[in-house]
């Protein structure tokens, strides 16, 4: 992960049009803010930023007037998964449905995406130009990090 000296007064954006993006991504934000990063969020897709966060399909960076994907508005934009049911998931056909190329890097929630990305990249799959990582699943590290309070809130639900 990026040094807090690396990311001291970086203007991060976090794109989401909806809760489900922003469950995603408000853990990743809140992490570059501890270190240093100036973290807001934007439903305005076309808005500049530094470093961008997205949590979408990435078929809101097709252009379907030229016919060609153009690339998010910020000097480094990361892509993560943002439901785990998603389309074609359960295998490598999801990468190739998903033109991630179009970001410049990728964060999966964890080895078996890795493996799918593995064998999508092996098939010829372009991916962003950094790579992919697999950086868990922010959306849920409440379940780990609170688990009292977690557990007491499903209690809770269930009565």
């Amino acid at each position: 992960m990026l040094e807090r000296s690396v990311l001291k007064g970086r203007d991060v954006a976090l794109y989401a049009e909806g809760r489900h993006e922003l469950d995603v991504l408000v853990p990743i934000g809140a992490e570059l803010k501890r270190r240093g990063a100036r973290v807001r969020t934007t439903k305005d897709f076309d808005e500049r930023a530094e470093l961008g966060l997205y949590a979408c399909h990435t078929n809101r960076f097709f252009d379907f007037s030229s016919g060609r994907w153009r690339s998010p508005n910020n000097a480094c934009s990361v892509l993560s998964v943002h439901d785990l049911g998603q389309s074609g998931a359960q295998d490598a056909q999801y990468f190739t449905d998903e033109s991630w190329h179009v970001f410049d890097l990728g964060l999966l929630p964890g080895s078996e995406w890795m493996d799918r990305w593995e064998r999508a990249h092996a098939a010829g799959t372009r991916g962003p130009e950094l790579g992919m990582r697999a950086v868990g699943w922010p959306k849920m590290d409440h379940m780990h990090s609170e688990r009292d309070g977690f557990a007491a809130a499903v209690r809770k639900l269930r009565e």
